[in-house]
């Protein structure tokens, strides 16, 4: 079996993510600030709902006085209502900078391109370069579109973890 030798150790695929990381964040700040956000409130969210159920169920195997069970319902259902309020905003929030994603890309690549030296750029190598780096995006969806997606899935995992 032929093996692959331009594989990477995980240290220098996760710095080259952060540092892509970093790029988008240096263009587009709210992109990344309304990911993080939208990955912190999915992953705290249950934890809410948990907490006041458990007062519910707490109440009931207790005291059972219907006044504090009907405040405690009324809490959990607003509560609930609130969270998915939030949660579509904020995801209407990603969704909005998120949007043609492919673009800001390429915008990030040109800028590039523009701050390098006429000679750097005319080289064949610096194309080939490119050339790979356009291929990537276009073809198996590697690059820096796959940053963002891995990104959150990793934060959102993290969050999890972290939170119990």
């Amino acid at each position: 079996m032929k093996t692959n030798e331009k594989n990477i150790s995980l240290k220098e695929a996760l710095q080259l993510n952060h540092r892509a990381y970093k790029l988008f964040y240096r263009y587009y700040p709210k992109l990344i600030l309304s990911q993080i956000s939208l990955t912190i409130w999915k992953a705290l969210t249950p934890y809410i709902i948990i907490y006041l159920s458990a007062l519910v169920i707490e109440e009931l195997a207790g005291d059972r006085s219907p006044d504090r069970i009907r405040f405690l319902v009324t809490i959990t259902l607003l509560s609930g209502a609130g969270i998915s309020l939030i949660s579509a905003f904020l995801k209407k929030w990603k969704r909005t900078w998120s949007a043609g994603l492919g673009m800001k890309i390429k915008r990030i690549l040109c800028e590039k391109l523009f701050d390098m030296d006429y000679c750097d750029l005319d080289d064949s190598k610096t194309m080939e370069l490119y050339s790979s780096i356009i291929q990537n995006l276009n073809g198996p969806g590697w690059g820096l579109y796959n940053v963002l997606l891995n990104y959150e899935a990793l934060c959102s995992e993290g969050f999890s973890i972290i939170c119990g």
